[in-house]
């Protein structure tokens, strides 16, 4: 298995939706974030980071304007008609090892109103690689929130792009996404996914995974 629902994939028409995130501590100034979150959103994020304890419903309003702004940004963003295997992104080979993460943390697995809502604190070791995959149905969204490294993603259909702590994107379903850390730190990330109950989460789409 994928080890957790990591970043799930998506078609990005237009930008990734990712903002700086200020302060170099996890009581991080999330000030920066208030342009797509409220502050109940802020205290949620805070909290799950911590990998305190916080209402489902929460975390589900947080994912869901999450979405509500990705589509709105990103009209034109649909499904990919992705083949299994796949062994590239926009035609190229990706590098770095492929490695689950390490020092996982499960802050939420619960079911709410038809939908499982999972969220996992996890550390991308520095030259290691999730494996090529998707997401069928849901999505996600996750946070850089510590280390000193940088997260690169390569999406089907997008630009590469690269985060690092205090950065976040969100991740529609559908089309195949890898994630590495090419630096020499480690990453930590904090993943929200959403998705409906009895429907896969992932699909490993790279031979290889050790998952």
């Amino acid at each position: 298995m994928l080890q957790w629902r990591f970043a799930a994939s998506h078609r990005i028409v237009s930008r990734p939706i990712s903002r700086p995130i200020s302060g170099s501590r996890m009581s991080m100034n999330l000030s920066a974030l208030s342009q797509d979150f409220n502050r109940r959103d802020l205290k949620t994020i805070r909290r799950l980071a911590r990998a305190k304890p916080v209402r489902t419903d929460l975390i589900t309003g947080l994912f869901d304007r999450a979405t509500d702004q990705y589509y709105d940004e990103n009209p034109d963003a649909e499904p990919f008609a992705w083949v299994d295997p796949t062994t590239t992104v926009n035609g190229r080979s990706l590098p770095g090892k492929l490695l689950p993460f390490t020092k996982t943390v499960s802050v939420v697995d619960d079911v709410i109103d038809g939908r499982n809502v999972a969220v996992n604190l996890g550390t991308r070791e520095a030259g290691t690689r999730v494996a090529i995959h998707v997401h069928e149905v849901g999505g996600s969204v996750a946070f850089i929130i510590g280390g000193k490294g940088k997260l690169k993603t390569w999406t089907e259909g997008l630009d590469d792009g690269l985060v690092s702590k205090g950065g976040f994107y969100y991740s529609p379903n559908n089309i195949p996404i890898s994630a590495a850390n090419l630096t020499n730190r480690g990453v930590r990330v904090l993943d929200i996914l959403v998705t409906p109950v009895d429907v896969p989460q992932y699909t490993v789409l790279e031979p290889g995974w050790p998952g």
